[in-house]
Order: C-alpha cells, then sequence, then structure tokens
C-alpha cells in the first residue's frame, strides 16, 4: 500500500495500514549497501516525517501510543541528522552555483566546497558509530510494528481525519502569518515543517479527487522545495561564519555571503507569493471542500 488512502471508507484500518507500509520502507532504505547509503538516509528520514504527518491524523493526539510512536519517529530521524545535513550542504552548494556562479568560483569558495565535501564523506564512511546507529534503528522499526495505534472511534471515513487535516492547514496558515509578520529563518523553518505536513496528508487524501488534489499536492511540494533550499542556504551562511580558515580572503567570503542573501531573497519571494494563495482558505471552509469531494468519491464506489 503506497502513502494514501485507497477508499473512503475504514479509514482507521487504512491509517494503521499506511503506518505499517511506511515502517517497511524505512527499514528496506536503512539496509542498504554502504556506497548507496547516503541515498538509503535520506530516503529514510522522509519516511520518519511521513511517518509523523500521517499521526497527526489520529483524532486523539493526546493517545499514549501516538505520542509514544511520534517521539520514536522524531529521534531517529535526529540520530541520522548529522549525516544527511552534510549531504544536503554539498546539494544546496551545487544548486547555489547554478543560480549565482561568480562567488563562488573563487580560490576561498573552491577551498570552502571541499571542506563541505571532505566532511560528507567523513559522516558516512569514517564514522565508528554510523553502522551501529543503523542497526538499532532497523530494530526499534520491526518492534514498533507489532504496536501500532490501532485507535477505533464512532466517525469512519473522512469524519475520522477531518480534525487531523484541519489542524494542519490552520497550522501552516497561522506559520505563514507569523512568517509574514517577522521574516526570520526560525520562522521560516518552522512554517516549512507545517506545508510538509500538508502537503504529506494532501498525498494521503488525493483520491479523493485526483485531478484537483495532486495538482494542489505539486504545488505544496514545490512551496517545500523552495522554504527548503532556504533552510539550507541559512545552515550554509552558518558555516561560513565558523569555518576556521574564514579570516583569509575576506573580500570573496564576503561576495558568497551576498550571493546566498540574494538567493534566499528570491526565495522567499516566491515562497511567500505562491503560500499566500494556497492558503487563502479559512481552516473549515478548507476542511469542508474537502469534505465534499471525499463524500463524492464515497458515492461512486460499488
Amino acid at each position: 500500500m503506497a502513502f494514501a488512502f485507497h477508499s473512503p471508507r475504514n479509514t482507521d484500518r487504512s491509517l494503521c495500514e499506511v503506518l505499517r507500509e511506511r515502517i517497511e520502507k524505512a527499514d528496506e532504505h536503512l539496509s542498504v549497501p554502504a556506497p548507496r547509503r547516503a541515498e538509503g538516509i535520506h530516503e529514510a528520514r522522509k519516511r520518519f516525517k511521513e511517518l509523523r504527518a500521517a499521526l497527526r491524523l489520529f483524532p486523539d493526539q493526546k493517545h499514549p501510543e501516538v505520542a509514544a510512536l511520534d517521539k520514536v519517529f522524531r529521534d531517529a530521524g535526529r540520530q541520522l541528522s548529522g549525516t544527511r545535513d552534510a549531504q544536503a550542504l554539498l546539494e544546496c552548494w551545487e544548486k547555489l552555483h547554478d543560480a549565482d556562479p561568480e562567488p563562488l568560483d573563487t580560490p576561498f569558495g573552491r577551498a570552502f566546497h571541499a571542506a563541505l565535501r571532505r566532511n560528507a564523506a567523513a559522516q558516512l564512511h569514517e564514522s565508528g558509530t554510523l553502522a551501529g546507529i543503523l542497526g538499532h534503528l532497523r530494530t526499534t522499526l520491526r518492534d514498533h510494528l507489532h504496536r501500532l495505534p490501532e485507535i477505533h472511534a464512532a466517525d469512519d471515513g473522512f469524519d475520522y481525519i477531518e480534525r487531523g487535516i484541519r489542524r494542519s492547514y490552520r497550522a501552516g496558515r497561522r506559520q505563514l502569518h507569523d512568517t509574514i509578520h517577522d521574516a526570520s529563518a526560525e520562522q521560516f523553518h518552522e512554517w516549512r515543517k507545517r506545508v510538509k505536513d500538508h502537503w504529506y496528508h494532501i498525498r494521503m487524501i488525493a483520491q479523493a479527487w485526483p485531478e484537483a488534489l495532486e495538482h494542489r499536492q505539486r504545488l505544496f511540494k514545490q512551496l517545500s522545495d523552495q522554504l527548503g533550499d532556504d533552510h539550507d542556504l541559512a545552515v550554509l551562511a552558518g558555516q561560513l561564519r565558523v569555518w576556521p580558515e574564514r579570516a583569509r580572503q575576506e573580500t570573496q567570503r564576503q561576495a558568497l555571503v551576498l550571493a546566498i542573501m540574494r538567493r534566499q531573497a528570491f526565495l522567499r519571494r516566491e515562497a511567500l507569493a505562491l503560500g499566500r494563495r494556497l492558503y487563502a482558505e479559512k481552516p473549515r471552509a478548507f476542511t469542508r471542500r474537502i469534505g465534499c469531494y471525499w463524500a463524492l468519491w464515497e458515492q461512486d464506489q460499488p
């Protein structure tokens, strides 16, 4: 079963099936051979984020099993964050180079890029604890396959997940408002988390009306990518500030910092313009609309 509801009925059972399938996928990604480890870790962290988003659809967010699983997946992602972040900075550098190569093609820029490559390689191949971490995570995931929360309620169909959909949409809309009024890196990063939650939820419910919701899904993926690139650039700028060689070739370093700032300004303008449109509806109006799609989907079933 993919990361989606395939029927408008029995959403409580389907939600558990989605969790089970994502856990199994995460386990597969963590078991890839060493040459593919960077890709495997990246994919596993995506599965952990999807799992946490799926948990947010349970109607009772304070249920002990839901809270416990959320902590498991949060901690699992954090254990792999150093390795993935090192790779993400390399990817960030390449995207920045594609957009604005001149400030990066300097002796300072090339030396900094080489340092990023060394750090990424060290995280993957010179860390004696990484293999142990991956093994422990796989054991933890397999253990939790047998302890998924089965929370049943009188509601079924869209009613079972409506509150979760509305919560994630409302949280993203509020964070957009906060980010407009305080355009700090921290606010943009928090908004990205809420955007990803809603993107995952739209992926899960897209079968209610694929033609409309798959388009929304693509737009939220675009928004998430813009905010993700902005965050990676903020981290890259932070690395520049603490790099031991920063005192040398200061003019070239400043040119690189300005290139990062220009790219961030562009990404933020694009993200805010798109976000205002995607979050234009009020939360109750949005969930009512999705509920209508869901009801029509149910009517179409044999």
